[in-house]
């Protein structure tokens, strides 16, 4: 069996990743989604977007935010042919090896729908801690060209031991 890798996301893999998501949700991120995140004048030294590669196809990706005291996952998908394989949890330990190497940044935050069951137990397996709930949190594109302003989000907690 390969072995994942993690890299940085390339703008020519932006079409393969956003319909990673397109096959694994509902509700999903578009490619305006990802330019207007990615191009933001203001994300361009904050926002990490990394996609692991397994058998040289994008397996997955998450794209996480620094902040002054935290790192914050923006969103993370696996496609459903890896999912149970461990893409997920190589995503996020790298985000929490970063978080324990750093003396600057004290937890890591995500936000999760909250019809999202299995992504609530993902990130409390892992160590996250129930936050709260935040309402009207989601208002992303579905498959019809919609948008569902109303979705709430809980906010998962991750900290520094």
């Amino acid at each position: 069996m390969a072995i994942p890798e993690l890299r940085w996301l390339q703008k020519e893999w932006i079409h393969e990743a956003s319909k990673l998501e397109w096959d694994s949700s509902e509700k999903f991120w578009t490619i305006d989604h990802f330019h207007s995140i990615l191009s933001n004048k203001d994300n361009r030294r904050n926002v990490i977007p990394l996609v692991c590669i397994l058998d040289e196809n994008i397996a997955g990706y998450n794209v996480y935010k620094l902040t002054k005291n935290s790192y914050n996952i923006i969103n993370i998908v696996v496609g459903a042919e890896y999912r149970r394989q461990g893409i997920g949890t190589l995503l996020i330990q790298n985000i929490i090896s970063k978080l324990e190497d750093n003396s600057d940044k004290s937890y890591i935050k995500m936000r999760v729908r909250d019809t999202n069951e299995s992504g609530c137990e993902f990130l409390e397996k892992l160590g996250f801690k129930f936050s709260s709930v935040i309402e009207e949190c989601f208002a992303v594109y579905d498959k019809t060209g919609g948008t569902d302003l109303k979705q709430n989000a809980y906010e998962y907690i991750y900290k520094k031991d």
